[in-house]
């Protein structure tokens, strides 16, 4: 396998974003209860990407590590590659984008990954995956934030491809307005896994300087909400969902964030 020196000739650079910490008011579900708002959240000042990671950067990462030709390393399922709408294949040796039924170029973002493989990725590039709480601070704008209902906006057309403006399928990263901060795509495209188990509970009862969610779960947290199968509401930034961190299902990206020391 090749060293990170070595391999970050042929990475295509994670764009980052700063984001100043500060304190704002965390949701706990938009859906089913609108009006629903816990206590004040602090969090400290991070990076996190512009952009959620797209497929040329993460096969770049699938050769360097030498993974296995099923999309596993170690036995551990990085990324579902048994799914036929799959848009990476292994050939001749290495890992190579194909398109597919959801993504048609290398840009968009990138599908079916595991947590597993989302969090293999960002502690290979030497960041981590934003914890709950940090991805809807900077989805919401940070201390910039007007308040918007999506990430960026109040028309969801305007900042997210979505159900209605899709066409049921994924797009290039950064196609749609970008948020208060800079950001793209933090509202539909694709669902993006977060650090943290679920619980619907836990900010409830959490600290509230930098919280890290539930030392233990089944789920961990998804945030964003994809182009299909999603009503637009969900889209908001305070919408919650989770899945099996074994999934690599249809619609599952992630971005990176870097700790400020």
């Amino acid at each position: 396998m090749k060293t990170k020196e070595e391999t970050s000739k042929l990475l295509q650079p994670v764009e980052m974003t700063f984001v100043e910490g500060g304190i704002f008011r965390m949701s706990e579900n938009s859906v089913s209860n609108p009006k629903s708002l816990l206590q004040k959240v602090t969090l400290n000042d991070f990076k996190i990407s512009k952009y959620p990671i797209i497929f040329s950067q993460y096969i770049t990462f699938l050769n360097a590590i030498s993974a296995s030709e099923d999309g596993s390393y170690h036995g551990i399922k990085y990324i579902d590659m048994d799914d036929s709408c799959c848009a990476v294949d292994y050939r001749y040796g290495s890992f190579h984008f194909t398109g597919s039924c959801d993504a048609f170029t290398a840009d968009c973002p990138l599908e079916k990954v595991t947590w597993h493989g989302a969090d293999a990725f960002a502690r290979w590039v030497g960041g981590r995956l934003p914890t709950e709480a940090e991805w809807e601070f900077a989805a919401r704008g940070g201390n910039q934030s007007k308040g918007y209902l999506f990430s960026g906006s109040n028309k969801v057309n305007d900042v997210a491809w979505n159900p209605g403006n899709s066409g049921v399928h994924t797009h290039a990263v950064g196609g749609r307005q970008r948020n208060e901060l800079g950001l793209y795509d933090m509202s539909g495209n694709v669902w993006e896994w977060c650090a943290d188990w679920y619980d619907s509970l836990y900010y409830a009862n959490s600290s509230k300087k930098n919280p890290k969610g539930p030392s233990f779960g089944l789920y961990r947290v998804m945030r964003g909400r994809a182009c299909y199968f999603c009503d637009v509401n969900h889209c908001r930034v305070d919408s919650r969902g989770y899945s099996d961190p074994a999934l690599g299902d249809a619609y599952y990206g992630f971005r990176v964030v870097y700790d400020i020391n």
